[in-house]
């Protein structure tokens, strides 16, 4: 169980580490997409999946979040790079029943550094 808050129209949750797909099935909204940043994308940089993740998160204009847990910051810099980020302020904690450090935080696209 996760009791993730309601997501507004068109958003974009961010999962910053893993496992955390876990998350999605609790998510509600009728229009939203998800995307990872892993420290496996790190080592990607030169093929698809690391464009494509870029690609969508610089080309949503709606709201954005992200999902933290206790190793998250270490992909600080690659969220960065990808395009987004967020402030430890936003987060929330996210309660579920699988792990204890999962926060819930308002994400920002910054666009290209």
């Amino acid at each position: 169980t996760v009791a993730a808050p309601p997501l507004p129209p068109h958003s974009l949750v961010v999962l910053a580490g893993i496992p955390l797909s876990f998350v999605v099935p609790f998510l509600r909204s009728s229009d939203f997409a998800v995307v990872g940043i892993t420290p496996h994308l790190q080592e990607a940089r030169e093929y698809r999946v690391f464009t494509e993740t870029k690609k969508r998160i610089l080309g949503h204009a709606g709201p954005a979040f992200i999902v933290t847990d206790y190793n998250s910051e270490r992909l600080r810099g690659l969220a960065t790079e990808l395009g987004i980020t967020w402030a430890n302020e936003s987060c929330v904690k996210l309660f579920n029943n699988v792990e204890q450090s999962l926060r819930w935080c308002e994400g920002r696209i910054i666009g290209s550094p």
